[in-house]
């Protein structure tokens, strides 16, 4: 019985955590916008505070961000919005740029990271 509440209670919470992923990535935007103007120095530096917070809280929770570009394309993990020619020393697969991070539960899966993969032609 215990055990089946503690999966009860997980569900939950990656459900209440899939929905917070969404602000997250909206405070990303944000801060990445504010970035390029001097004038919102103040402003960006707010937003990285609230998004180190919020990325605190989801942890807390058991939530981790999963580490993409420099790795090679899995699709359990990975979801491929694009490819490109491989430049310089960039491997065939290798995830190149990441559009929207990817997320773990623990181990679980909870949201693929959306990607750019590298390809070599041959």
């Amino acid at each position: 019985l215990a055990r089946e509440r503690s999966k009860v209670l997980n569900r939950e919470r990656m459900e209440l955590c899939t929905a917070l992923l969404d602000v997250l990535d909206n405070l990303d935007r944000s801060r990445a916008g504010c970035q390029s103007a001097a004038s919102a120095a103040e402003l960006s530096q707010g937003l990285d505070m609230v998004s180190q917070q919020f990325l605190t809280a989801l942890q807390s929770m058991g939530v981790k961000r999963m580490v993409t570009v420099g790795e090679n394309f899995d699709h359990n993990l990975h979801e491929a919005s694009g490819m490109i020619p491989a430049q310089g020393k960039q491997r065939d697969q290798e995830v190149i740029f990441e559009e929207r991070a990817g997320y773990l539960f623990g181990e679980q899966l909870l949201r693929a990271a959306r990607v750019v993969v590298a390809t070599v032609s041959d």
